[in-house]
């Protein structure tokens, strides 16, 4: 049984990366009998695998279809940007108030902001919070599929921001956390001006 979960999670994960990659295109169908039969596993190990993706916001389900990989607009991003701001917010006061282990977040300064945010809402312990954040990052790395822009950032608001936390001051740790929105916000903006402006 234990194998069977970790297949599952393989399986899953592996698809959410050619999924993210856009090798696997929005409007996809995944049919669990095609996806056992490519990958050679057990049909409800694909039906498992569908589901976590389907949690993560990577594919809709419908009754009696096969699932499909989700495809996010450039409508949908001020809408998921809003929720996100939101939850890393209330993120951010949880850990301000409940003064958690903050060791994970530092590691993640070497990686890219998108990590280091996931990491943030992560750290407030808050299980709803990390659920929905990370349904909606997906959401987000969906819409840049085809437009791979990062966010700008030298790295110097991410560490202001841990040092805020680390030293409890909150002002300084929402005015970095504000600012790294911003700059998620400006390469979202450039996201959205290249679905509405094709070359």
């Amino acid at each position: 049984m234990k194998g069977t979960g970790r297949l599952t999670d393989d399986l899953a994960a592996y698809l959410r990366d050619r999924i993210i990659s856009g090798e696997i295109a929005g409007g996809t169908a995944l049919a669990e009998a095609n996806l056992a039969h490519e990958y050679d596993v057990a049909r409800p190990t694909a039906r498992a695998a569908i589901e976590i993706l389907a949690r993560d916001g990577l594919v809709q389900r419908k009754p009696n279809v096969p699932a499909v990989v989700s495809t996010i607009t450039s409508e949908e991003l001020p809408e998921i940007l809003a929720l996100l701001e939101t939850s890393e917010m209330i993120a951010l006061d949880l850990i301000l108030e409940n003064d958690p282990d903050l060791r994970p977040l530092r590691r993640e300064l070497a990686h890219s902001t998108y990590s280091l945010l996931d990491q943030l809402v992560q750290a407030s312990g808050s299980e709803r919070l990390a659920s929905l954040h990370r349904r909606l990052t997906y959401e987000l790395i969906l819409a840049r599929v085809n437009q791979p822009i990062q966010i700008v950032d030298d790295g110097g608001e991410r560490h202001e921001l841990v040092a805020s936390l680390l030293q409890q001051d909150a002002d300084a740790a929402r005015a970095a956390l504000t600012s790294i929105q911003g700059m998620r916000k400006e390469s979202l903006g450039a996201i959205k001006a290249a679905h509405e402006h094709p070359r």
